[in-house]
């Protein structure tokens, strides 16, 4: 399982996506099955609904026999992958993203795939721990619709340039879905002015509660960074009083100051993650003034006419056998 915000939550079951998949409505998702001789192999992803973008959620492999285990063949995941890639992209999808653990041995199949590391984040855990009362915590407001530009510009503000030009979001990313488009997850979010101006924000807090867990992410603008206990706390209190289980904080690298704060809370690192992505457009580059007829000009230009003119016989460079090549 490729742990992203989706399958920490528990929405993403192999199963139930494989079986849409074989439907003729399922779409937005790809199921994949590899199968030589006994061994199968399995890869699954999932269309973002509003961009031309795909996550990489899951991939396996079926032991030949049962009670067996059977190792990982690289061969295997690179035809898998490589398939993948292949169905998406003419389905008009333009990159792909694979949170992949810093230790797996895999990453070296997506490298020669052509995906590259982007950034790199940590995985947080805890049980759903009860805020104690008198405790130092801070009120933010739910987001409304005006606020994506804000959080945009929060965004813009503290991540860096190298990570916004992978990812390509706009205003248009963080607002809330009307209908959930996964079952069992719902989202919301909160942020936090700057001194009653509701278009400058100081923090933006998203939640995402499943039917196993739930998972938060934080933005924070850097100069309040002594307010991320209380905000996490103020999440925390919504958490407990909507799900009793585990909690997950997606904490990017450049947050990494907020682990102490996490650490104070009761929560523990599980580890790193590589985030890789895999871009199958480039970029043209247009002209900003083109003429209005193309085909009326190139008719116009007169083109000289050009004849190869042949060079004498005296002159002319003798064939010369090739040389030899030696096997190594």
């Amino acid at each position: 399982m490729l742990h992203n915000e989706l399958t920490l939550a528990g929405g993403h079951h192999p199963l139930w996506l494989a079986l849409r998949c074989a439907l003729p409505f399922g779409p937005e998702a790809q199921t994949l099955v590899y199968r030589d001789r006994g061994l199968r192999g399995y890869v699954q992803g999932r269309c973002r609904p509003t961009s031309p973008e795909a996550d990489l959620l899951y991939f396996a492999v079926q032991p030949l026999r049962r009670g067996v285990s059977q190792p990982t063949d690289p061969d295997v995941w690179y035809r898998l992958l490589s398939e993948f890639i292949t169905r998406m992209g003419s389905r008009g999808i333009e990159r792909f993203y694979a949170p992949l653990a810093s230790v797996s041995p895999s990453i070296e199949v997506f490298r020669q795939l052509g995906f590259h590391a982007y950034a790199n984040r940590q995985i947080w855990r805890a049980l759903t721990p009860d805020v104690a009362e008198g405790s130092s915590m801070i009120a933010l407001r739910p987001q409304q619709r005006r606020d994506p530009h804000a959080i945009q510009r929060l965004y813009e503000a503290v991540t860096p340039q190298a990570v916004q030009r992978v990812e390509l979001r706009t205003a248009r990313y963080w607002q809330l879905p009307v209908v959930s488009t996964h079952v069992g997850i719902r989202q919301r979010s909160w942020v936090l002015g700057r001194d009653g101006h509701d278009d400058v924000l100081r923090a933006a807090l998203h939640l995402w509660l499943g039917p196993r867990s739930a998972v938060m992410s934080l933005l924070i603008d850097p100069a309040e960074r002594n307010l991320a206990s209380a905000i996490l706390r103020f999440g925390l209190t919504h958490v407990a009083a909507a799900h009793q289980g585990m909690v997950y904080v997606l904490l990017p690298e450049f947050h990494g100051e907020l682990g102490g704060a996490l650490s104070e809370l009761g929560f523990e690192c599980l580890g790193d993650q590589r985030l890789l992505v895999k871009t199958t457009t480039v970029a043209l580059r247009k002209p900003l003034l083109r003429p209005v007829l193309d085909a009326s000009l190139d008719a116009a230009v007169a083109r000289p006419s050009v004849s190869v003119v042949a060079q004498p016989a005296e002159i002319l460079p003798q064939a010369t056998s090739a040389p030899e090549c030696e096997q190594l």
